[in-house]
């Protein structure tokens, strides 16, 4: 069942309980249920196998006022430390790799956002768009919302992640 190359590879049982199987270069990455390998990825390379992933590198900095930061590049996140810790008890301050899924990420009102982003482009899904937007360092930041929104190609959307939802991944990991 298995092959004995170097290169990434994905095996899925097609059971009534799927128990995908992911491997990098012969080393069990991952086993779970499709929704637990989607939900709760445990690092960057297992999240990029099922679904969207907006993955990027950061870095973490704990303030001196007990907030921590996650800088993105093109923008940041703040988070209060017990809030931080309760949602990752064993991550550090220095560089990480941040996920947030499309359906994770909304479009709010302007004094609630972590960020502006430019729209790229918008595609057409029925109940929902899919947006792409350009973050200020060039790299794409993909967006599925409600198909309510009356917005256009340059317009520049105030964007937040949902805390709950982000995934932060150390080097170690």
């Amino acid at each position: 069942l298995f092959s004995d190359t170097a290169t990434t590879e994905l095996y899925t049982l097609s059971l009534h309980d799927a128990l995908p199987i992911l491997l990098d270069k012969g080393k069990i990455m991952q086993i779970g249920s499709s929704y637990d390998v989607y939900a709760h990825p445990i690092n960057s390379f297992v999240a990029t196998f099922i679904g969207s992933a907006n993955l990027y590198d950061a870095d973490i900095i704990l303030s001196f006022n007990g907030t921590y930061t996650i800088y993105l590049g093109f923008g940041e996140i703040s988070i209060p430390e017990k809030v931080f810790r309760k949602r990752w008890p064993e991550m550090k301050p220095g560089p990480v790799r941040i996920l947030c899924r499309p359906e994770n990420v909304k479009i709010v009102e302007s004094h609630c956002c972590h960020v502006k982003l430019m729209l790229k482009k918008q595609l057409f899904l029925g109940d929902r768009l899919r947006i792409t937007c350009e973050t200020r360092n060039g790299k794409h930041l993909i967006i599925e919302t409600e198909n309510r929104l009356n917005v256009k190609e340059g317009d520049n959307l105030p964007i937040s992640f949902d805390i709950d939802n982000i995934h932060l991944f150390s080097e170690e990991n």
